[in-house]
């Protein structure tokens, strides 16, 4: 389906010489579908860990991990929707819900940190803890790009509201 975009994109490009705003959604278009797929090979590797690793769904910081990856699942379902609506109000909200992210990551990160000075004989159970707040908290990096590229479409101005 990627796949189909991008040519679908670059026919466009070839074929049609888009001016302006359409060469501009084109050009987003493209790298929304890099965001895309990054996001979904993301979603991949944590079912692979929850499939094959031996995490502890008792431990309070798995109870975290699993807000925190329903925050970014749903940064990543309303930047789906900005993309539709091209709604840029909605699109700076989003960016902003990645600080939300981003905090929730590295509260994660000491609380997992603790809990292996703690008890290192279990170091892989949070490992893989460790692996899926990573890409919890990129997965919210990629739906603020998303954003950030609706932002451009519509706008012509490409901010960067995913910076530290």
């Amino acid at each position: 389906m990627i796949r189909q975009c991008e040519k679908k994109c670059m026919d466009l490009i070839v074929l049609q010489q888009p001016i302006a705003k359409d060469f501009r959604v084109i050009a987003a278009c493209l790298k929304i579908l890099t965001d895309v797929e990054r996001e979904a090979d993301q979603c991949a590797d944590i079912c692979e860990i929850l499939t094959t690793g031996e995490l502890k769904d008792s431990c309070l910081a798995a109870a975290h991990v699993a807000a925190m990856l329903e925050t970014a699942g749903s940064m990543f379902r309303r930047s789906m929707n900005v993309l539709l609506n091209r709604d840029v109000s909605e699109a700076r909200r989003i960016c902003r819900t990645d600080d939300e992210v981003d905090l929730m990551f590295s509260r994660i990160i000491l609380e997992v940190s603790s809990i292996i000075s703690e008890n290192p004989g279990n170091v892989m159970k949070e490992v893989d803890l460790l692996f899926i707040t990573k890409y919890a908290e990129r997965m919210g990096d990629h739906a603020t790009n998303i954003a950030e590229w609706v932002i451009f479409m519509e706008t012509g101005e490409h901010p960067d509201l995913n910076a530290k």
